[in-house]
């Protein structure tokens, strides 16, 4: 964990907002769950555990996270073709409840309309 110079926190007040960088974050980008790597320092609230995104830290993250991202998008097209489909279920979907209905067969009936 990296500790830098302490700012106020515009959530509690308190004076405990250092720059933070350790593992285990976790991060939405460009739909898709990313962990955000472990050097790079985020504004934290020691207190509250407000992340306070300023900019130097945005360009960074940016930077970090499109790396990560285009590293599981080679990963993903390295896979050999049908893969997913070796594993149950369709390519694109994600978890069990999507691919359990996945395949539902669906009964259409033919009705006509009374005058």
């Amino acid at each position: 964990m990296t500790r830098t110079t302490i700012r106020r926190c515009g959530q509690c007040g308190a004076r405990a907002v250092v720059g933070v960088a350790r593992a285990g974050r976790l991060t939405m980008y460009r739909n898709l769950e990313l962990e955000v790597p472990a050097h790079v320092v985020v504004p934290t609230c020691a207190k509250c555990g407000a992340e306070w995104i300023d900019e130097a830290a945005a360009k960074a993250l940016d930077e970090a996270l499109e790396r990560v991202y285009e590293s599981k998008l080679r990963t993903r097209l390295e896979r050999r073709p049908g893969e997913d489909l070796e594993r149950g279920g369709k390519p694109g979907t994600r978890g069990a409840s999507s691919r359990s209905f996945a395949w539902l067969p669906v009964q259409v009936e033919a009705r006509t309309a009374e005058p």
